[in-house]
């Protein structure tokens, strides 16, 4: 069984785009359609794919939904 990290180890420059897209994202509206704005942004970075596409359908995105949950508390 593989080691699951519930972080990212991000550049600088890429959390600076994740920020960017995600304050971008929330701006258009409700959490549910700034996840999806989120989500298909950064789906080509293998790390956040990884995260989306492990384990049975939907487990990844939930996952990743209490990530950004995480993140935006942080945030606020």
């Amino acid at each position: 069984m593989r080691n699951r990290s519930s972080s990212l180890n991000l550049t600088a420059t890429q959390l600076l785009l994740v920020r960017k897209t995600w304050s971008h994202a929330r701006n258009q509206g409700a959490l549910e359609p700034a996840l999806s704005i989120f989500r298909n942004s950064f789906y080509k970075c293998g790390e956040i794919r990884s995260l989306i596409m492990d384990g049975p359908k939907n487990m990844g995105y939930e996952r990743l939904k209490v990530e950004f949950k995480k993140y935006e508390n942080v945030k606020n």
